[in-house]
């Protein structure tokens, strides 16, 4: 297994479910609110905005205003984290233009989780209304049973924020319960 990573960006050179509505989040320790998917869940500040909660995945909207977005599955098929993160970028890339690698790809061990890796990528996203900004995404993949179990971890916000929306989240990474990940 390799370290968590920082989240700190270094410039280089180089299937759907529908939408259920989310539970309610439940009351957690004082000032903090559980929310919970049936693969995954995590305790945060109770003036966190739940955005999506479904059936596999979970996604937060900071007080900052970036995201941490969760998601455990398991597929049919088998994966590695390299083909994960591959998918994200090219993703990103069929939209983004500018898409670029801030910090290459490495090994990291998901918070509770398993081994796997971890990118961040820098590009410039627009508003409905137009207006364009620059954001950072860090992207975190790990897999278990051969790679039919995905874990996977997304932390995003605009350029400006970043910061501050890093010192929001990783705190509350050690919350994060990964119920697909074998015990022990």
């Amino acid at each position: 297994p390799g370290p968590i990573v920082s989240l700190e960006p270094v410039p280089t050179t180089g299937p759907a479910t529908p939408n259920p509505t989310p539970a309610a989040p439940t009351p957690g320790p004082a000032g903090t609110k559980l929310v919970s998917a049936d693969t995954v869940e995590i305790t945060v500040p109770e003036d966190w905005e739940v955005d999506k909660v479904e059936t596999s995945l979970i996604s937060l909207i900071t007080t900052g205003g970036g995201q941490l977005y969760l998601e455990s599955t398991i597929l049919d098929t088998t994966v590695t984290p390299q083909q994960i993160l591959q998918a994200q970028l090219e993703n990103r890339q069929a939209s983004f233009p500018d898409v670029r690698i801030c910090r290459e790809e490495g090994d990291a061990d998901l918070p509770n989780g398993p081994a796997g890796r971890s990118v961040i990528l820098c590009y410039t996203t627009t508003t409905q209304s137009g207006n364009s900004f620059p954001v950072t995404v860090y992207l975190q993949a790990g897999v278990t049973d051969g790679g039919a179990v995905v874990y996977f971890l997304k932390v995003y916000a605009r350029d400006d924020r970043w910061d501050a929306v890093v010192e929001e989240v990783v705190p509350v990474f050690d919350s994060i319960v990964w119920k697909l990940l074998p015990a022990g």
